[in-house]
């Protein structure tokens, strides 16, 4: 008897110790795993010095790179490779070794490597290739599944989920717009619009960039970048055509203030080519109070984030705005598409008068004044004619 209990208490211990270290092999297996954020100074041997931003998304020690790019030539590269560790079983720092092939925008492709040094959150990178040395530093700005939610890996629905997919009745198919929200995520007027849409015969998409990304608004911090949201814009492009409702070739976008910004973006098809390496796009384009330029002599980020209509448009644009907007000036909307119209694009611009920043949400009856100390205030004119505005532009521009 004392010898089971013995052996009975022994192999309890003994299973408890077993799986305890399978669940530390377990965990240690994706201690690399999120969303990475950095730079790198690169320096030739002939002594030319460029800089590289990189944006690192790691899963089980598989890599991808999706922007990479010299920010002097403007070469874009998307990379994949894996990492080697060489860091002690308990321990949380460590040797690193990245590798993998890069594919840049211009055809070439090719090996690459970087060591680096491990500390918890934070990657010192160093390396070698060919001609090149660089060096830089790595941040963890994501851990685990939310880095998987970051630009490029938003895991759309197969399915329906409440609140996201507004659908007419019947099998379609159908013309399909997706909805982009502003930098305090998605409020009540986007599904507003969303229910318009449907009324009006289209499939709607309302996309949540923030909640899979663990942010609830970027507003002043922009933890969740334009581009970011660009990327999830072409990612619902790509998820919509794959719904056996939807008529592929009818897909447009509608985007709030950031969200706004960011479909701009991919009007550009030299933008659509660093990021997707690829030149389709929505049929239309819908932005509601966008920041489309900035002004002369504005701050390297400020010009960085404002410069969203871009001259090369090739997808036809309405912008609504209004003069009293404190936020996204309507003047620099309207000279940009000026600019843009005298070389030949399709841009249009409906400026409201006495209409602020946000003038379709419903729920500030009253002048509301932000954080940052702007008011914005419902407009039900300037909504009414929004909607009339943004039926007939996409219905021209969408039709079969």
């Amino acid at each position: 008897m004392c010898n089971s209990d013995y052996f009975n208490r022994y192999f309890r211990l003994l299973t408890i110790v077993l799986f305890g270290v399978a669940g530390i092999v377990d965990a240690r297996a994706d201690h690399f795993d999120g969303h990475w954020k950095g730079g790198l100074r690169c320096e030739r041997t002939d002594k030319n010095v460029f800089k590289k931003k990189v944006d690192l998304r790691v899963q089980n020690d598989k890599i991808t790179l999706r922007h990479f790019f010299d920010g002097t030539h403007g070469n874009p590269v998307e990379s994949e490779g894996e990492i080697d560790h060489e860091d002690g079983f308990f321990s949380d720092v460590g040797d690193i070794v990245f590798s993998g092939v890069a594919n840049w925008s211009n055809g070439r492709s090719g090996q690459w490597g970087l060591r680096g040094k491990w500390d918890r959150d934070r990657i010192t990178l160093a390396g070698l290739r060919g001609d090149t040395h660089c060096q830089g530093t790595l941040v963890r700005v994501i851990t685990g599944e939310k880095a998987m939610a970051s630009a490029g890996f938003l895991k759309f629905p197969t399915e329906p989920t409440p609140d996201s997919l507004y659908k007419p009745d019947g099998a379609g198919p159908f013309p399909a717009v997706g909805l982009f929200h502003g930098c305090v995520g998605i409020r009540p007027h986007i599904h507003a619009w969303a229910e318009r849409l449907k009324e009006g015969g289209y499939v709607a998409l309302v996309v949540d960039s923030f909640g899979p990304r663990g942010e609830r608004s970027v507003c002043g911090n922009y933890r969740v970048s334009v581009d970011d949201v660009a990327g999830d814009a072409l990612d619902a492009f790509e998820h919509l055509r794959t719904l056996p409702f939807v008529d592929k070739g009818r897909i447009g976008a509608m985007g709030f203030s950031y969200g706004a910004m960011a479909a701009l973006r991919t009007a550009s098809p030299s933008y659509r080519q660093t990021q997707r390496n690829d030149a389709t796009g929505f049929r239309a384009i819908v932005a509601f109070y966008p920041a489309c330029t900035s002004r002369p002599g504005a701050p390297s980020d400020v010009v960085e984030r404002w410069n969203n209509l871009r001259v090369d448009t090739d997808i036809p644009i309405l912008i609504l705005i209004g003069d009293a907007d404190e936020q996204t000036p309507a003047d620099l909307c309207a000279s940009k598409a000026h600019e843009i119209q005298k070389a030949g694009r399709s841009v249009s611009v409906k400026v409201y008068p006495g209409a602020t920043h946000g003038f379709d949400r419903a729920a500030y009856v009253q002048p509301h004044r932000t954080r940052s100390g702007h008011i914005q205030q419902f407009d039900p004119l300037a909504t009414a004619d929004a909607a009339k505005m943004s039926a007939a532009f996409l219905g021209e521009n969408m039709s079969k």
